[in-house]
């Protein structure tokens, strides 16, 4: 059974402060996201006008409702002001992006886990206490 391993939340220097429960998946996240009807609609509602959720082109089916990077045409370049979106994108997503890759890679039991979601879960939470604790980040 593979898991999806979902941050809740991070803070602005991208340092995780939350776990979200894990999903027993095999699918990929466009697959998630439309599975969970209400999920789209509870982002758009907590983002409101002044916020976007900034996601890869893996989520580029969402982009009316998520905010994904441009994509290069096929045979076609991108515009430079495009480019200049891309990369303003890329570097205010990979706060996100550090997020995850601190839960995942500091402990590779994570990486490899094959169990139940409710045990992961608990696992990446005690994983998040840990890190906390270890970069003397915890209250």
């Amino acid at each position: 059974m593979a898991e999806n391993l979902a941050c809740g939340l991070g803070s602005s220097d991208g340092w995780p402060l939350r776990v979200s429960p894990v999903v027993a998946s095999r699918h990929h996240d466009t697959t998630a996201v439309r599975q969970h009807t209400t999920l789209l609609a509870t982002l758009t509602a907590w983002c409101g006008t002044d916020r976007k959720i900034l996601v890869d082109l893996g989520y580029e089916a969402f982009a009316g409702t998520l905010c994904a990077p441009f994509k290069k045409p096929q045979g076609g370049t991108l515009t430079d002001a495009q480019i200049a979106v891309n990369a303003l994108h890329a570097a205010t997503r990979c706060l996100g992006e550090r997020v995850n890759a601190l839960l995942k890679c500091a402990f590779r039991l994570l990486q490899h886990w094959r169990g139940g979601p409710r045990t992961i879960t608990q696992l990446a939470a005690a994983v998040l206490i840990i890190l906390h604790v270890e970069h003397h980040r915890a209250a």
